[in-house]
């Protein structure tokens, strides 16, 4: 093994890989933003974020925006340098996927829900 790092809780969705940097969500609702250093093989915690739900779908970055759906219906957007909340938008029912569609979100919900919201910039 080259390296290792507990995050304290399951990873149940795949995470985002961006150069160096990894963005974690684990099942209690944090989301992390890890760095990995290819000369002293560390990984270190750059942020992280509690978002005080379980988060239903996963990860993804939209217009440099880390993006998840909450359990509380909602779609998260955090900066994605800081981790600090820059939108959050109340839906019908929780996103079980988040995706980008010709400058559209287009979420996706487990009770049969399809909502495009425009992305603000």
């Amino acid at each position: 093994m080259v390296s290792s790092l507990n995050v304290g809780d399951s990873i149940y969705t795949e995470p985002i890989i961006d150069g160096n940097d990894l963005f974690v969500s684990t099942e209690n609702g944090t989301i992390r933003k890890v760095t990995y250093d290819q000369v002293t093989n560390q990984f270190t915690i750059i942020w992280e974020k509690d978002m005080n739900q379980r988060l239903t779908s996963p990860l993804a970055v939209v217009n440099h925006r880390l993006c998840v759906g909450g359990e509380k219906g909602l779609l998260i957007q955090l900066d994605i340098e800081n981790g600090e909340l820059v939108q959050q938008t109340k839906l019908k029912h929780a996103p079980q996927h988040v995706l980008e569609y010709n400058g559209y979100f287009l979420l996706l919900s487990n009770k049969g829900q399809v909502d495009l919201i425009m992305i603000k910039q």
